[in-house]
């Protein structure tokens, strides 16, 4: 699958992606044991970096480009430890996303980029940061046509497990018009009680 750069913000310190990329494609490939002291580093980047948001954009672009089986729950993972600052990149990629999109073909139909917003979105639900928000964040997206925007929804909502999202959850189950989702709306409500 070809990763869309376009909407990437070029990072002014070249050698600091650099390093940071490999950093995350070792740690992909590494033992379990080195995993824990490499996740840390990763985090840590993301936290202390002048460049956060450009990190963010690069670990998600890398994690689908690496294309294993985990590479994107990492990424989801990784992405949960910084709370707010996580939040805030959500927030603004996804109006981003959709603005430039809009622009670029205004004649066309918004076509999100499945995994990088299945990661965006599930690690929403992840983050920790102010719980109204995530659900807000999510619930723009609920009524996305592509299912696997619907699904990390769903599984976002489900990881927030507050009394808006089960509402959320609940008017999913009855309302949506995919069947999958309504039944994966169930289990995860199932779940959740």
């Amino acid at each position: 699958m070809a990763v869309n750069l376009e909407y990437s913000t070029p990072i002014q310190n070249r050698s600091e992606l650099s390093r940071f990329i490999q950093i995350v494609k070792r740690h992909a490939k590494s033992s379990r044991d080195a995993r824990k002291h490499l996740r840390s580093v990763i985090v840590a980047f993301l936290q202390f970096s002048p460049n956060t948001d450009e990190l963010i954009d690069a670990l998600i672009q890398t994690s689908i480009a690496l294309n294993t089986n985990e590479s994107l729950d990492i990424a989801i993972d990784v992405l949960s430890q910084l709370g707010e600052t996580y939040q805030n990149f959500a927030f603004m990629y996804l109006q981003t996303d959709i603005a430039q999109w809009s622009k670029l073909y205004p004649e066309r139909k918004f076509e999100p980029n499945q995994d990088y917003w299945y990661v965006l979105l599930r690690a929403v639900g992840k983050c920790g940061g102010d719980a109204s928000r995530s659900v807000s964040i999510l619930s723009v997206c609920q009524d996305r046509a592509l299912r696997v925007v619907a699904e990390a929804v769903v599984e976002g909502l489900g990881d927030i497990g507050n009394t808006e999202a089960m509402a959320l959850l609940r008017n999913i189950k009855s309302t949506h018009s995919d069947e999958f989702i309504r039944n994966l709306a169930e289990v995860v409500l199932e779940d959740c009680n």
